[in-house]
């Protein structure tokens, strides 16, 4: 007996989390994997970045604007292109009037179920 090949992609929901917040990765993370969904959290968007690069293809992105290194401005635009740029985008951010004006920027403190309601309407569970 041997083990399964490793998935690039998941069979769940993925959800990819961009943020440098601790608290907030937690939350956010405990939230949505209580709903049915696979978190990926990545600190900054380097991360974010490197991730995108090695497969990761999560049904939504919920991005920080404001974190050391690669910024959330520079995430947008590499969303921006293909294979990337049908991967639906919400911002979360402090500084509201930082935030492109074609993404649902989420104000923070963050409000959980407008969040859920985001993810919801562009990441559907099936199941099982």
């Amino acid at each position: 007996m041997h083990a399964a090949p490793t998935q690039l992609v998941s069979s769940r929901a993925q959800v990819l989390i961009v943020e440098d917040d601790l608290a907030v990765q937690e939350s956010l993370k405990e939230l949505f994997a209580r709903e049915g969904y696979e978190v990926v959290i990545a600190n900054n968007g380097g991360e974010a970045i490197d991730m995108l690069e090695h497969d990761l293809r999560p049904c939504c992105v919920l991005l920080d604007l404001l974190m050391p290194g690669i910024v959330g401005h520079e995430v947008l635009s590499y969303l921006g292109e293909p294979p990337y740029h049908d991967i639906p985008v919400g911002i979360m951010t402090g500084s509201p009037h930082l935030a492109p004006t074609n993404y649902p920027v989420f104000t923070k403190p963050l409000a959980m179920q407008e969040l859920l309601d985001f993810v919801g309407t562009r990441c559907p569970l099936h199941a099982a």
